[in-house]
């Protein structure tokens, strides 16, 4: 790697006294870290720390089977046990304040 150094002299007041030293700094530059970005937003493919693209296409092509094998039925049913789901939780609901009424009308 490449150094850059930086060569100081002392003031000139103080040259008179003295003879002049230069002040030898080196500095190295910062390393910066390989990060895996994307080569671009719309390709589907993600660079890896490696440096190495990974295709997009196989997850792609997963989801989409995954998706076809749901038919119409099957989505209605799970609606269905969700409407029943949120149902008998607000039954509960209403069950646990009319308790809580009750308790607080005894005391």
């Amino acid at each position: 790697m490449p150094f850059s150094t930086i060569i100081l002299s002392l003031p000139r007041s103080r040259l008179l006294k003295q003879e002049a030293v230069p002040i030898i700094v080196s500095k190295t530059p910062k390393q910066i870290p390989k990060v895996g970005l994307p080569s671009s937003a719309t390709d589907g493919n993600n660079m890896q720390p490696d440096g190495t693209k990974q295709s997009m296409d196989k997850f792609k092509k997963s989801s989409e089977n995954k998706a076809k094998k749901i038919t119409r039925k099957e989505i209605e049913k799970r609606r269905q046990d969700c409407r029943d789901g949120v149902r008998k939780c607000r039954e509960n609901m209403s069950e646990e304040k009319k308790a809580q009424k009750r308790e607080k009308d005894r005391v």
